[in-house]
């Protein structure tokens, strides 16, 4: 059945589309109105001699004209081009009628699929009802926002939102309106903050701790502004600075609260040991991604603050030992050019760089 409605369906548009190549009528039609123009012509210029309106040298004058003119357009009198002109449109329109059709179902049989099965409208509409709610409702807001671009409150509605969908990049621009919009706050802030982390892969960037500091400017017992500052402050391999920040999230917060489970098991693991030994505690699935979120935040700081040849020395032997050697190599030149005042700075990394083989 779909074949031979497929098959109609070519007949129906090879047949508009051949119309012009082999329908000749419309151009006999209007050559005979020509005809009959030029005719009548004929009949106006004896009628025009006859009445003194035009001496006999214009009348015959305009009749050579309109005969001539008449000769041209008369059925027939296509002159010799004519027969060839007939058979070119006819060997195109075979042409058409032919390769049209061969080529759609060339194209069909190699990205067809004739026997994948449907999905009727209510399967999909079954598949997952609060996703498809949740999607219809967030472009009604968006669509929304477009309108009303100062409506601080939607933003701020959709942000989280955003953070359920994993659209990191939507949440950060969301939370920052509201702020703009409705002034910040420190709920405000840690959303923009928390969003921002997660598009760095779990790094808290220079540029995201300023934030949070002025979030913890605004309310300095704000459990989220010091658990990012406290990961911030790992990240950076600063064990006692991270633990004094996660035990002021404990020091509002009742002994027996499950919430901070967490921070109490984070902080019983620093105090354990340094950050070496905290990390040594995690999964092992998580400690790859520990390690890397570490060394690329001591990366981000570096980057605002060259000056630490501890800190260079550090980065650049992590990276030779998460296997990153075009990332030592870079660390290692960025390194030379932010201390390249430092003469002894400049030796420790060439005898480093020898040490990892990063020469060369």
């Amino acid at each position: 059945m779909i074949w031979a409605l497929f098959a109609a369906l070519t007949v129906a548009a090879l047949a508009l589309a051949l119309r012009p190549l082999l329908g000749a009528a419309g151009g006999g039609a209007a050559a005979r109105t020509d005809a009959d123009f030029y005719r009548e012509q004929l009949a106006e210029i004896d009628r025009d001699l006859g009445r003194g309106l035009l001496t006999p040298e214009d009348a015959e004058a305009a009749r050579v004209e309109a005969a001539r003119r008449l000769l041209a357009v008369a059925p027939g009198a296509a002159g010799p081009t004519a027969a060839p002109a007939r058979a070119a449109r006819r060997l195109s329109a075979l042409a058409i009628a032919v390769l049209v059709p061969l080529l759609a179902v060339g194209v069909y049989l190699k990205l067809g699929r004739p026997d994948q099965p449907d999905l009727p409208l209510a399967a999909r509409k079954s598949d997952d009802p609060a996703k498809l709610d949740l999607v219809a409702a967030v472009a009604k807001v968006e669509d929304h926002l477009r309108r009303n671009p100062n409506d601080g409150r939607g933003f701020e509605a959709l942000a989280p939102v955003y953070m359920r969908m994993q659209r990191y990049r939507d949440a950060a621009r969301a939370f920052s309106e509201a702020a703009r919009l409705l002034g910040e706050t420190p709920d405000r802030l840690v959303g923009l903050a928390e969003a921002d982390i997660f598009m760095a892969n779990g790094v808290v960037t220079a540029q995201t701790r300023r934030t949070l500091e002025r979030a913890l400017a605004a309310d300095a017992t704000y459990a989220g502004a010091l658990y990012y500052l406290g990961l911030a402050a790992e990240q950076d391999g600063d064990t006692a600075k991270a633990v004094s920040l996660y035990e002021r999230i404990l020091g509002s917060a009742a002994p027996d609260d499950p919430s901070y489970a967490g921070v109490r098991r984070r902080i019983a693991q620093l105090k354990g040991g340094d950050a070496a030994a905290a990390i040594a505690a995690l999964p092992k699935d998580d400690q790859q991604q520990a390690i890397r979120a570490m060394v690329e935040g001591l990366a981000a700081r570096l980057s605002e603050n060259g000056q630490d040849r501890e800190g260079w020395l550090r980065l650049v032997r992590a990276w030779s030992v998460l296997g990153e050697r075009d990332k030592a190599k870079t660390a290692l030149a960025d390194a030379r050019k932010a201390l390249a005042a430092d003469a002894a700075a400049i030796g420790a990394l060439d005898a480093l760089a020898r040490e990892l083989g990063l020469e060369g």
